[in-house]
């Protein structure tokens, strides 16, 4: 069995993004429930199937409707920034990589009109934590990225990567969000 090396997991995660995105690119706040219907017969899954009962045991974290719907872009935008960093590490360019983080996760990056982060006052503080943790890895992150155009050490880049990326996994295992 032939080693999957950080470049080529690298290049396929890239691959599948850009497939999984183009098929998926569905403007779901716009469907209809049949809209939706047809997707999940579409994609084999019965209604009940795509929508499980689950007792949900996360925090929930309630933001004024304002506030909810920036969070969620702010996340989502979160999330560009590392699948931009991603193709840019598969093409070899690691200063873009560094400029993806750095723009996207940063403690530099622009949250809201006026570079704030107004939700903030509404986030207990462990989610806050969580999140300060989280601008924290992606600075370290673009500084291996950086480093890595000399050094070309591709596996620090993944360990900083998973290190950064689990600060997300751990805010979305432990709070949901919900708008008043």
């Amino acid at each position: 069995m032939k080693k999957l090396t950080p470049l080529s997991l690298a290049l396929f995660l890239m691959t599948a993004s850009s497939h999984s995105m183009a098929e998926m690119s569905v403007d779901h706040s716009k469907m209809t429930q049949q809209d939706h219907e047809m997707m999940m017969k579409h994609l084999g899954m019965a209604e009940e199937e795509a929508t499980p009962i689950v007792n949900d045991q996360r925090e929930l974290v309630l933001f004024p409707e304002a506030e909810y719907h920036l969070t969620l872009q702010n996340m989502r935008d979160h999330l560009r920034g590392v699948n931009l960093a991603l193709m840019n590490v598969a093409s070899g360019d690691y200063v873009k990589a560094a400029e993806a983080i750095e723009q996207h996760l940063g403690f530099g990056n622009s949250h809201g009109a006026n570079g704030l982060h107004s939700a903030r006052e509404y986030m207990p503080s462990g989610m806050q934590m969580l999140g300060h943790g989280m601008h924290t890895k992606a600075n370290a992150l673009a500084t291996t990225l950086r480093d890595a155009e000399i050094t070309e050490d591709s596996q620090e880049i993944f360990l900083k990567m998973a290190d950064l990326t689990s600060q997300c996994v751990a805010c979305h295992d432990a709070y949901r969000l919900g708008a008043e």
